[in-house]
């Protein structure tokens, strides 16, 4: 027939006549789709649709409380530029909100506290929003329980590309509801930065999302560290935790608790006192000397700041099984 699918075939036809004749069937085959995509009159055999990319689905790229003004107005009043955070809020709150800790310790409570909750929020929120999206059918490709990331993790079993357990695909499916476990002695005798315990409770209170979507809870502790620290259950591991005015101590009693699965810790202004800076050095001695497989270490400094200026992650990993995570052979 004329029309479009004429024109397209001549377009073809001319080109495969110019074209060496040792070129196989399958560059010619190619070569004929290519000059159908960039063509702006279509072929026939061009049906398929772009694929839909979830547009209900709210983890996009800018969605959460790092680009919400109102959220950034509302916890102003608890920053102080004595303790330097204003970076560290939103460097925590994109660690939680992309790890997705179930178990979150801060130690020292201040402006980072309200972005660890609110991230924790956000985080909560977007896994129920998934989780609906799955059953929808429209969800996220790159998610393990969406209907790609089975196909993916069943391909792979049968490849023998991937020998994990399927523990990380059964968590995933689970509930994400997180716990926020904030502890200060909020009192002016013991010099706490923030003293008012009910500023801090309203400001949580309002940071909750409206809807019950979400499953996470926040709770302030008006407690010693130490004394908190003696009273944990030992038998919650701790995914994520926040040394916020760190000393060696503190780090040496709750760095037991954090998850050997991959659990996070990060100590605040490393780098700027010999002290701190010595510390670190230990650290890194005990992960080259004794520890390789027992922990992951980087420190990041803000260069323009003599103060407060500066922290070090620690990831736990003597327990974590890189298997678990690699199903393809392939980047």
């Amino acid at each position: 027939g004329g029309g479009p699918r004429s024109t397209c075939y001549v377009k073809a036809k001319r080109s495969i006549l110019k074209m060496p004749k040792r070129w196989p069937a399958c560059s010619i085959l190619l070569y004929i789709v290519s000059l159908s995509i960039s063509s702006s009159t279509p072929c026939a055999f061009v049906t398929k649709p772009p694929r839909s990319r979830a547009p209900n689905l709210r983890t996009r790229a800018t969605t959460g409380s790092i680009f919400d003004k109102a959220f950034l107005e509302n916890i102003e009043k608890f920053y102080s530029p004595d303790t330097a955070t204003e970076l560290m809020g939103p460097l925590i709150y994109s660690l939680v909100r992309s790890t997705r800790p179930k178990t979150i310790v801060e130690l020292g409570a201040g402006y980072t506290t309200l972005w660890i909750c609110k991230a924790a929020f956000d985080a909560a929120e977007e896994a129920a929003e998934e989780a609906v999206a799955i059953k929808r059918g429209d969800a996220s490709w790159v998610l393990w329980n969406s209907a790609v990331g089975e196909n993916v993790l069943d391909e792979a079993t049968y490849a023998g590309t991937y020998s994990g357990s399927g523990a990380v695909p059964s968590k995933a499916a689970e509930a994400y509801e997180p716990t926020v476990h904030i502890v200060d002695i909020f009192s002016e005798e013991a010099q706490s930065h923030y003293t008012n315990k009910a500023a801090f409770e309203e400001a949580m209170t309002a940071l909750a999302p409206e809807t019950d979507k979400g499953g996470a809870r926040c709770q302030l502790h008006a407690r010693d560290w130490g004394e908190f620290g003696e009273e944990w259950d030992k038998s919650v591991p701790i995914d994520f935790l926040w040394l916020d005015g760190f000393n060696r101590e503190t780090f040496y009693q709750y760095w037991p608790y954090v998850s050997e699965n991959g659990g996070v810790c990060i100590l605040h202004s490393t780098m700027n006192n010999h002290k701190n800076y010595a510390f670190i050095q230990e650290l890194k001695l005990h992960q080259a000397t004794k520890g390789f497989c027992e922990f992951e270490l980087v420190s990041l400094v803000e260069p323009h700041k003599w103060q407060q200026n500066s922290c070090t992650l620690l990831r736990k990993v003597s327990k974590y099984n890189a298997a678990e995570q690699i199903v393809r052979g392939r980047a």
